[in-house]
C-alpha cells in the first residue's frame, strides 16, 4: 500500500521483518496561516514527508504544529491496520496542542494519585522511587494484553524487550494501581505460551521456557551468554 494523502493527513504503512507486525504512521500539519503542502518524493520506500512554506514579516511571529499518530496490530493484517490507523487519525484530528497537554497532565495526575509513595527524611530515596515508578508506568499502562513492560524503553539500554523476569519486579506495583493491568500482563504470557513450550522442547526440558528477552515471543536478544544461563 503506497504513501497517501487524505485532506491534511499524510500516511504510510510498514511491516516489521522479524515479528511480521503491521504498522501505520500518519502526521498532519496545522498553522494559523494558510499554506499548501507538497508530497516529497525521493524514491525511498521508507520515507514520508511534505514540503511547505509560511510567510514571515519583520517584527511578527508565526508557527506551525505537527501531530503524529502511530498504530500497530500483531494479528490484524495490513488492510485492517491501515483502516484502523486512519480511523484513529481522524478521531484525533480535532486535538490541539493545548488539549493534548491538558489530557497529558490529567493522565499523570490520576496515575500519581494511585501509585505515589511518600518517603520522609530521605530525599534521594524519594526521588529514586518516584523515578522508577514513572519509568515503569510510562512504558506500560495497560493499553494492550499483546504488550508488556518494555524494559528500559525510556532509558538507554535493553532496546525495549520484554524480559523473562518482568513480572517479578513490576507486576506487584500494577496490582496495587489497577488489577486490570495486572491481568493483561498475565494474558500477555498466555498468548505466547506456545512459543515458550517450543523453546522448552528445544532446550530438552518439559513445560514452558519463556525467552530471556523478546518482542516476537521467541528470543530476540542474541545474548547467548545470558539466554542459556538464565533458564526460566
Amino acid at each position: 500500500m503506497p504513501v497517501t494523502r487524505a485532506k491534511a493527513f499524510t500516511s504510510i504503512p510498514a511491516r516489521t521483518r522479524r515479528t511480521n507486525t503491521s504498522l501505520f504512521s500518519n502526521f498532519r500539519l496545522e498553522s494559523a496561516q494558510k499554506f499548501k503542502t507538497k508530497l516529497v518524493k525521493n524514491g525511498k520506500a521508507k520515507f514520508i514527508g511534505v514540503e511547505f512554506s509560511l510567510s514571515l514579516k519583520k517584527g511578527e511571529t508565526t508557527s506551525f504544529d505537527k501531530f503524529a499518530v502511530n498504530h500497530w496490530e500483531k494479528d490484524g493484517g495490513a488492510e485492517k491496520v491501515w483502516a484502523d490507523g486512519l480511523a484513529l487519525a481522524r478521531r484525533l484530528s480535532g486535538v490541539t496542542y493545548d488539549a493534548a497537554l491538558e489530557a497529558h497532565k490529567e493522565f499523570w495526575a490520576d496515575a500519581w494519585s494511585k501509585m505515589d509513595v511518600e518517603i520522609v527524611g530521605d530525599e534521594l530515596m524519594q526521588q529514586g522511587i518516584r523515578y522508577a515508578m514513572f519509568i515503569v508506568f510510562m512504558d506500560y499502562h495497560g493499553e494492550s494484553d499483546r504488550k508488556n513492560v518494555l524494559s528500559k524503553l525510556a532509558g538507554e539500554v535493553y532496546q525495549g524487550w520484554n524480559f523473562w523476569d518482568t513480572e517479578v519486579y513490576c507486576e506487584r506495583m500494577y496490582m496495587f494501581i489497577d488489577p486490570a493491568i495486572t491481568r493483561k500482563l498475565l494474558m500477555y504470557r498466555y498468548h505466547f505460551l506456545p512459543e515458550a513450550m517450543e523453546e522448552a522442547e528445544r532446550a530438552g526440558t518439559r513445560g514452558a521456557r519463556y525467552p530471556f528477552g523478546t518482542v516476537s515471543g521467541k528470543d530476540d536478544t542474541g545474548c547467548w551468554q545470558h539466554c542459556d544461563l538464565e533458564i526460566h
